[in-house]
């Protein structure tokens, strides 16, 4: 909930027909500075408290999962599961992942060197269309 209504009000935005490219790079840069933001621990605990209070009537607690041995001719070519304290390090592990899958992907998508040189051609089109 707290990255994917962000993640989804960008893409919404910016699938309108009326954007330009500058406000292409602001909707990124704005959901790139809320992804920084809540990129902390002390964010993460808490989203964790709010999450676990939010759902003690509807199910029980979180546990960890039971490790299964992979099957032996897998051994070599699997690495070994990562095994955690408690379902807390488990979950936080998994928010950091997401949070900076999406940062990785918006910089690969966004950072690009050609950026600055699309934003003068658009300004000189719209400026040229305009007439001044």
């Amino acid at each position: 909930h707290l990255v994917f209504s962000a993640t989804e009000e960008v893409a919404c935005s910016l699938q309108r027909i009326e954007n330009c490219l500058q406000d292409v790079l602001c909707a990124i840069k704005t959901l790139t500075k809320y992804l920084q933001r809540i990129n902390y621990i002390d964010y993460f605990h808490t989203f964790y408290e709010l999450i676990l209070k939010a759902s003690e009537s509807l199910t029980e607690e979180p546990v960890l999962i039971r490790l299964r041995k992979p099957p032996r001719r897998y051994i070599d070519t699997i690495r070994a599961p990562t095994v955690y304290q408690s379902p807390y390090d488990m979950y936080q592990e998994q928010y950091f992942y997401v949070i900076n899958s999406i940062l990785n992907a918006l910089d690969l998508c966004f950072r690009q060197s050609v950026f600055p040189l699309l934003c003068k051609v658009e300004e000189f089109v719209i400026v040229a269309a305009n007439g001044t």
